[in-house]
């Protein structure tokens, strides 16, 4: 049998009242990406790359196979996307890195 003791206590689920971010309050600096492609397994790593190698966690993602409107039998992978922390620059930039990925084929790109 193993045992394990830390030298040190963790605080990483840990933060005080001050630090917690209220229920309903929403950065006002929120960028949103709306991204649809063909359906593959790699495609939410590939899009959510880009926003974690920027040192940002997404506030909302989305992700959904749906049918097109004239082919409702074809599948499309739509996938939204809520970053806070994205100045309008990187948000473009981002958005132009997204039209990059392997198999997608539609981005649009918002701020509220």
């Amino acid at each position: 049998m193993f045992s394990v003791t830390a030298a040190e206590p963790s605080t990483r689920f840990h933060s005080s009242t001050d630090d917690a971010p209220r229920a309903n309050s929403v950065p006002r600096d929120v960028h949103c990406f709306a991204v649809a492609a063909d359906p593959s397994p790699g495609l939410l790593p590939r899009v959510l790359e880009l926003i974690a190698k920027r040192g940002l966690v997404p506030l909302r993602v989305h992700a959904a196979l749906e049918g097109t409107p004239r082919t409702p039998d074809a599948e499309v992978m739509t996938v939204d996307v809520q970053v806070a922390g994205l100045d309008a620059d990187t948000a473009a930039h981002v958005a132009r890195c997204l039209t990059q990925v392997v198999g997608v084929f539609d981005v649009t790109s918002s701020a509220r």
